[in-house]
């Protein structure tokens, strides 16, 4: 799945982390892009992280550091 702005995506700081909120601001590469990142109570994180290693559906996550996933399909 290509990123393009404005699409959500799950944000996690590390692999053993719960994941939050994200939305794409800007993207740099298919695995590489800015976020706008929330946390539970839905108040942004006000300095996100730049250059967030996007992981696809059929790759696995870094061991260490942040990244973001595509949601979970739920129907």
């Amino acid at each position: 799945m290509a990123p393009s702005i404005g699409r959500i995506v799950h944000y996690y700081e590390t692999p053993t982390a719960n994941p939050l909120a994200a939305i794409i601001t800007a993207v740099w590469s298919m695995r590489c892009v800015n976020l706008a990142i929330f946390n539970p109570s839905g108040q942004a994180m006000s300095d996100p992280p730049t250059s967030v290693v996007l992981v696809g559906e059929a790759e696995s996550p870094p061991t260490g550091g942040r990244f973001c996933t595509w949601p979970p399909r739920v129907e």
